[in-house]
């Protein structure tokens, strides 16, 4: 992987999938929709996939808190329902805290992978098990999306997405399918959706809603 294309490569070695690195950069960066406007096109024109990536082990660590602060409810929402490109999710997501002030090493996953027990490394030494998040509002809003995934799966479950509203264009995405399912979903990477986007996002009658995000059939 040191030289060459690699995408190519992925090509190449006929990869079914690759991880990305959306889980790298704060959804409001102009550059995580650049990034996920390219893994669109390369899901398109590609033979491998690109992962929409939520958090990955690597990313639960304290040096990166500041990701996700902000924006995991688009994460897993976009994860979930973008249902023709696969997604990955670390451990302990749902109900991870914040961390606006950097949180005890036992709350970091990814120390428990070095197993550093040498008191003389303070920022990487563990002592005791995993200390599971307490965000009670994030594992709610989750749930819920979950279930009504359940409800829906059987409808929507790999089907080609059909941009409405396209990463990129503005700070709200919005997709259906290209082979109609009935659905359109609306999510933005602020975490505040227009009550209306002319021609796209109805006023009233969505079937799934919370913060930042809504479900809606088509009339």
């Amino acid at each position: 992987m040191g030289y060459g294309d690699e995408d190519d490569h992925l090509d190449a070695i006929d990869a079914d999938s690759t991880l990305g690195d959306l889980q790298s950069m704060v959804v409001t960066d102009p550059e995580f929709s650049q990034q996920l406007s390219r893994y669109y096109q390369l899901l398109k024109t590609r033979r491998f996939a690109p992962n929409f990536t939520v958090m990955t082990a690597d990313k639960d660590d304290p040096r990166f808190d500041e990701f996700y602060r902000t924006g995991n409810l688009f994460r897993y929402f976009t994860a979930l329902f973008l249902t023709d490109m696969p997604s990955y999710v670390g451990l302990g997501f749902e109900t991870r805290n914040l961390h606006l002030e950097r949180g005890a090493n036992e709350e970091y996953s990814k120390l428990y992978v070095f197993q550093i027990g040498d008191d003389r490394q303070p920022d990487k030494v563990t002592h005791g098990p995993y200390e599971w998040g307490q965000n009670a509002d994030q594992f709610e809003a989750i749930s819920q999306m979950r279930a009504f995934a359940e409800l829906i799966w059987p409808a929507i479950v790999g089907r080609e997405t059909k941009w409405l509203l396209a990463p990129g264009e503005s700070d709200v995405l919005v997709w259906t399918h290209a082979e109609p399912t009935g659905y359109t979903f609306a999510v933005s990477l602020t975490g505040e959706l227009p009550e209306v986007i002319p021609g796209l996002v109805p006023a009233g009658n969505a079937i799934f809603s919370g913060a930042g995000y809504r479900v809606w059939l088509a009339e």
